[in-house]
């Protein structure tokens, strides 16, 4: 966005140019990716126009947080040519200037530190890789800070790099899907049919294991389940759960039954080998 190729040459095309210009004052007024991202949607501005496999031009496509980091971290727009891994001056003439080019590096520096910072205070987000939002893909744990309290959350793709008014769900608070899952998870322990079943699946790997002996291993999971830490509770989960679909009528947690009846026959083994040693 901002050139055309004419001769094997980059030549501005003004009217990107501008939106380019836009982008990098808007952004340096506004602070933040989210709103800047929002802004231009709302107003209808587009990516550039390029030419499909079928020959045809299309009309761009609305902007994403990811266009537009892109599109601020772009030296080209300085007048430089990247070879490999340096920059060098190019000859296609800049269309942004050095200062707006160092306050815009500026804030997204600022705004790096700031991630960094949130990864180093590691806040837990059992689920993380599990939960998935209406759009079909992952949400991303996240947290703000309100005097000496967290607050955590999980987001939607789509919320996170478009904006929160372009998902149904946009966010859920970590603690009540956390919950939600974790009641799930114990009723699930606790069922007879689950017990039943995982007896069934787990006497086809080992036919000595009864159906007390299931019982009591899925049972003693459930009794120490709020005590776990948080990285106990996430490796649990990535064996018990598939995925969790976050939707806007409900949630759904699909369960992955093969990882209970492992799970059963290492408790199962792990309790015989303790009994042995005590007797």
């Amino acid at each position: 966005m901002g050139y055309d190729v004419a001769n094997r040459k980059l030549v501005p095309n003004e009217l990107e140019a501008a939106l380019v210009r836009r982008i990098f004052n808007r952004f340096v007024r506004l602070g933040s990716t989210t709103l800047l991202c929002k802004e231009l949607n709302e107003q209808g501005f587009r990516t550039k126009r390029r030419r499909g496999r079928d020959g045809r031009m299309n009309n761009g496509f609305p902007f994403t947080k990811t266009t537009i980091y892109k599109i601020l971290k772009n030296r080209l727009y300085l007048g430089e040519i990247r070879h490999k891994d340096k920059w060098y001056p190019g000859e296609h003439r800049a269309i942004i200037d050095q200062d707006l080019w160092d306050k815009a590096q500026a804030i997204m520096a600022q705004d790096r530190g700031r991630r960094a910072a949130d990864c180093r205070r590691k806040t837990p987000a059992p689920l993380k890789g599990l939960l998935y939002g209406p759009d079909g893909k992952a949400m991303t744990p996240s947290h703000t800070r309100r005097g000496d309290k967290i607050y955590r959350y999980y987001v939607t793709h789509t919320a996170n790099k478009k904006g929160y008014e372009e998902c149904p769900v946009r966010l859920v608070r970590a603690g009540d899907i956390e919950g939600i899952v974790f009641d799930q998870i114990k009723a699930i322990l606790r069922n007879p049919a689950m017990i039943v079943s995982t007896w069934k699946v787990a006497n086809t790997l080992d036919d000595g294991i009864t159906e007390d002996e299931v019982r009591e291993s899925l049972q003693s999971i459930e009794a120490v389940w709020d005590h776990l830490y948080h990285k106990e509770q996430a490796r649990l989960l990535q064996l018990f759960i598939e995925r969790i679909r976050v939707e806007p009528e409900g949630v759904h947690i699909d369960i992955r039954t093969c990882g209970i009846n492992s799970l059963v026959l290492d408790l199962r083994a792990a309790a015989r080998e303790t009994k042995e040693m005590t007797a």
